[in-house]
């Protein structure tokens, strides 16, 4: 089984695949820390990096690459990714979405344990920067709003879910299939 999550930034992507990973005893893959990696080793930081994206083809060729790779050779596995789903056409899309004030919240809690002078209104412009510039990039490459429920087999609204009770219903969704 593979299975593919997407969602919003604070959504849970990452972490509710990982708990899931572990329950369900699959392998974890995120192409968020991928092009975290890349930019870190680059020096650049990531809201710097997804701009260039927009620009330079080969980021975004080498992740995509990466991902439909994958899928074909690999199976078993969970992958957290915008278009994982549209990479991996015959995995269990999902998408996680959240209340925007609640991501920020979450990204906010998180970004504070790393950065100082991290303000609410900072990780809210951060948030939306990054937003924009995945919808303007996904669109231009691939004439795909990853935002589209309508692309996903099953959607989970975490705004007023633990992590836990968020994979709890993604696990209740698969156990009818």
């Amino acid at each position: 089984m593979i299975i593919t999550i997407s969602g919003k930034i604070g959504s849970g992507e990452k972490s509710v695949g990982r708990i899931l990973a572990t329950r369900l005893n699959l392998s974890h893959h995120s192409g968020g820390r991928f092009i975290r990696n890349i930019a870190e080793q680059k020096g650049i930081p990531l809201h710097e990096f997804t701009k260039m994206a927009e620009i330079d083809t080969s980021i975004d060729a080498e992740l995509d690459q990466r991902i439909a790779e994958h899928g074909m050779t690999s199976d078993n596995f969970i992958l957290d990714a915008k278009l994982g789903f549209h990479f991996i056409p015959h995995s269990v899309k999902v998408f996680l979405d959240g209340h925007f004030d609640e991501r920020v919240r979450r990204r906010f809690s998180s970004d504070v344990r790393k950065e100082l002078n991290v303000t609410v209104e900072s990780v809210a412009k951060k948030l939306k920067q990054i937003h924009e510039s995945d919808l303007k990039r996904f669109m231009n490459k691939y004439n795909v709003d990853f935002t589209d429920c309508a692309n996903y087999d099953f959607v989970v609204d975490t705004t007023d879910l633990s992590l836990e009770e968020s994979a709890d219903k993604i696990e209740q969704y698969l156990k009818h299939l």
